[in-house]
């Protein structure tokens, strides 16, 4: 069991080293891939600086090209999504929900309308 300590020893407590790299690693990701200043100019832009519906985190999404979790937790951060919200969009089903809100378009085509999207509102940056 590589990166976990006390796998070997019985009876000895099992925790992970990594847990502190893993964490490093998240929000390194997080600012590189989703700095706060372009998602805040996004979302003042897009969506007038509000709490986030649960479609808007699923645009921000595939705009910024992230996972579901690291949008939400990114705009749980910067205080876009509060606590209970952040609970309520976790527990979703995204494979059903995600095609409902775009009509069941592929993630290609989602990414080559926001790189055309993108173009257009590059100014903001």
């Amino acid at each position: 069991m590589q990166g976990v300590v006390g796998a070997t020893i019985p009876g000895a407590r099992m925790f992970s080293v990594w847990r502190p790299r893993e964490k490093f690693a998240q929000t390194f990701t997080a600012s590189f891939l989703m700095p706060a200043s372009k998602v805040r100019a996004l979302i003042e832009k897009e969506f007038g600086g509000r709490r986030l519906k649960f479609e808007y985190v699923l645009y921000l999404k595939r705009y910024l090209e992230v996972s579901f979790a690291a949008m939400l937790r990114r705009a749980r951060e910067l205080g876009y999504v509060s606590g209970p919200q952040f609970e309520d969009y976790m527990r979703r089903d995204l494979d059903t929900r995600e095609p409902e809100v775009f009509g069941g378009a592929t993630a290609g085509g989602m990414r080559r309308a926001a790189s055309r999207k993108k173009r257009r509102i590059s100014s903001v940056y």
